[in-house]
């Protein structure tokens, strides 16, 4: 799991073997605990990380049926259910896991997934709620602001898109919209609204901060 996370963190030097080994040890998990809850969640949560969310389903399925503890499996599931399938029953998996688990040290985490998971089904208001949620949750991370600035972008207000991209650049680096928009776009190719989505996060892209063009303070 760590290893998947690496790499969409793109803290991996090698994404693709790094990949590889990801898949390699989830395979080993698999075959020697086929019906471990906790094997069933990992899978499914690195299948999520490698967009492939019909086997992320599957497993997190059959996880949270034998563990339905598991907080994070069902956050994570749900928001799988958005994104492939457009699914409004997904926000209320993941809003049972934050209701079970709010001291979960994921739970600031589970807001941004209940944001893009919004964004993925076009409901760009939800999204900004949800997105404003993680950024009192995770104020330090760039994420949340560049969620909220993608809400922002659908709902048509470029001026409080600009300031969030702004407030995530300063957090991390003048390169991070690029990267952002990037892997949404690749989150977004298993969503059935993925050209409304690409058509927001091009939008998103679009947005110069540019000396003269900067977001008001």
């Amino acid at each position: 799991v760590q290893l998947s996370q690496n790499v969409v963190s793109q803290w991996a030097e090698d994404p693709v073997a790094t990949m590889a080994m990801a898949d390699g040890l989830i395979a080993q998990a698999l075959s020697a605990a086929p019906t471990s809850p906790e094997v069933r969640a990992a899978a499914g949560i690195v299948a999520t990380m490698f967009h492939r969310p019909d086997e992320a389903i599957a497993h997190l399925e059959i996880a949270t049926a034998r563990n339905p503890n598991d907080a994070h499996a069902l956050a994570v599931l749900g928001w799988q259910h958005c994104l492939r399938h457009s699914d409004p029953g997904g926000i209320g998996l993941i809003e049972t896991a934050e209701a079970r688990a709010p001291h979960h040290p994921r739970f600031g985490l589970w807001a941004t997934y209940r944001a893009t998971s919004h964004l993925f089904m076009l409901n760009y208001a939800d999204g900004l709620t949800a997105g404003q949620q993680a950024l009192e949750r995770t104020p330090n991370y760039y994420q949340p602001h560049l969620t909220c600035a993608w809400a922002h972008a659908g709902l048509g207000d470029s001026a409080s898109a600009r300031r969030e991209v702004q407030l995530a650049q300063e957090l991390e680096s003048a390169q991070i919209l690029e990267r952002f928009v990037d892997e949404m776009r690749k989150w977004a190719s298993n969503s059935p609204n993925r050209m409304e989505c690409w058509a927001v996060l091009e939008m998103l892209r679009s947005l110069s901060l540019s000396a003269g063009h900067e977001a008001p303070r």
